[in-house]
């Protein structure tokens, strides 16, 4: 899935550098909150986020559902919302590497300009070991867009992934009747740009440091309006984290997950250490799907 990103902690203030230690200083008081500033996260600390997911899938049971979705039906233009570092980029990429796709087109979209950034630098790094080949690397384009406001012309699309991102976007809301009016217009700005016949497939969190897969309460208008009122259909994966010590583990699980998520941490025979994590996979195909 992602990158073999490096093994080093995430950095410690430097002793040197003033301006830096502070930042330094505000990144690890987020870590310790049990309520990390995922939007700075996001804004600052992409390459710490991309290592982070290296650890996700133990099971690999995400990276099958991107390989089972595309397997569908041919899709020439696939576009992503919030690609972040290139979690699915780069999975869908390599897929397409091995197959004929002449007409074939890749948009990732993203708020943030450091992801895509480390995005672009992720797709460098897998043509040059050759994971991606160039004429396949040679379709992605990069542009920063938000959700409900997408730079692509009516009907274009084929395909849309998002993956732990649409969320955010309904979610920070707190009032129900806000969630409901930002679904309808992620919904209308999705459906707006899918061609008949299209898809779109959307991931989100069951659940990270529980014990089985529930939809998150933050989560239950968004997730209710997607499967009750646009009749998206949901399958349930383990994509559990597997780090190489207790130490990363604690480190890692805390400052993105925050601490209550540590309780469920356990340690496996040979050093590793499990964090369970669920994953949803809900579907709609714009040719079936209720109106």
């Amino acid at each position: 899935m992602p990158t073999n990103p490096s093994k080093d902690h995430i950095p410690n203030p430097s002793q040197q550098d003033a301006a830096l230690q502070q930042t330094n200083n505000k990144q690890i008081q987020s870590a310790m909150s049990n309520n990390p500033d995922h939007n700075n996260i996001y804004a600052q600390q992409a390459a710490d986020y991309d290592r982070m997911i290296h650890y996700e899938d133990d099971e690999l049971e995400w990276k099958y559902s991107v390989q089972q979705v595309l397997a569908t039906k041919p899709y020439d233009r696939i576009v992503e919302l919030g690609a972040g570092t290139g979690r699915f980029t780069r999975v869908v990429l390599t897929e397409m590497s091995n197959k004929e796709w002449p007409n074939g087109s890749y948009i990732a979209l993203d708020a943030s300009t450091a992801m895509l950034d480390q995005l672009k630098s992720n797709i460098e790094c897998d043509a040059f070991l050759g994971k991606i080949t160039a004429p396949t690397a040679a379709k992605l384009h990069i542009q920063e867009a938000v959700h409900h406001k997408l730079p692509l012309a009516n009907h274009s699309v084929d395909l849309i992934v998002a993956g732990w991102t649409v969320c955010y976007g309904v979610c920070e809301l707190n009032d129900r009747e806000q969630q409901v009016e930002a679904i309808a217009r992620i919904m209308n700005e999705l459906t707006r740009v899918l061609c008949p016949g299209g898809r779109i497939a959307i991931w989100e969190t069951l659940g990270t440091g529980v014990a089985a897969p529930a939809v998150p309460a933050s989560l239950q208008v968004y997730i209710q309006a997607l499967e009750e009122q646009y009749g998206f259909h949901r399958t349930e994966l383990s994509t559990s984290f597997r780090f190489p010590s207790m130490e990363e583990a604690k480190y890692i699980t805390n400052w993105f997950f925050g601490s209550t998520a540590c309780d469920l941490l356990t340690p496996d025979i040979d050093g590793s250490v499990v964090l369970p994590s669920y994953t949803g996979l809900w579907v709609w195909d714009n040719n079936i799907a209720r109106h």
